[in-house]
C-alpha cells in the first residue's frame, strides 16, 4: 500500500512537472502522522523546484487500526517541524483540517482552516486556470470544500 501510494506521489510529480516549465501553484495536502511515507513526500514536494507549495495541510487518519487521540494535530504538528528544518516558515504556511472524518452517512462537511484556505485560494485563480491540490491522505478537505 506504502509503495502505491508512492507511486501515485511521484507519477502525479512527474505529470505536473511536465505541464509547465514555470513554478505550479500547488495546495499540498497530508496525513502526516499516519506513516512515514508522507514525511518523504511532503519533503520531496516542498524541494521540488518547478512546484510553489502555497499551503500545507493537515489531515486526520481516525480511521487506522494506529490512530491516537486528536490525529490531525499530530500531523500539523509534524507539518510545522518540517517547514521549520527546511527553513520554509516564512513561505509556506500550514493549516489545521477537519479533527474527524465526514459521516459515513450523511453530508457534513468539516469545516477547517485548511478547507477555507482551499476555497481561498479556488477563487483566487485567474480566470481558466485550474487550483491544484495533491492529497496523500483523507480527502475530507477538499469534500469539504465542495
Amino acid at each position: 500500500m506504502i509503495k502505491g501510494r508512492l507511486l501515485s506521489l511521484f507519477v502525479t510529480i512527474s505529470l505536473v512537472c511536465s505541464v509547465s516549465a514555470q513554478q505550479k501553484k500547488i495546495i499540498l495536502d497530508a496525513d502526516t502522522g499516519n506513516e512515514v511515507d508522507d514525511l518523504y513526500a511532503i519533503v520531496r514536494a516542498l524541494i521540488e523546484p518547478s512546484w510553489d507549495i502555497t499551503a500545507l495541510n493537515a489531515a486526520q487518519w481516525q480511521s487506522s487500526q494506529w490512530a491516537v487521540d486528536f490525529t490531525m494535530e499530530e500531523s500539523h504538528r509534524l507539518n510545522q517541524v518540517l517547514v521549520g528544518y527546511l527553513k520554509m516558515n516564512d513561505r509556506v504556511p500550514t493549516f489545521r483540517g477537519g479533527i474527524r472524518r465526514m459521516n459515513d452517512w450523511g453530508d457534513k462537511a468539516q469545516h477547517s482552516a485548511a478547507a477555507y484556505e482551499i476555497i481561498k485560494q479556488a477563487h483566487s485563480v485567474p480566470e481558466g486556470e485550474k487550483q491544484a491540490v495533491v492529497v496523500l491522505g483523507a480527502l475530507t478537505k477538499v469534500a469539504s470544500e465542495l
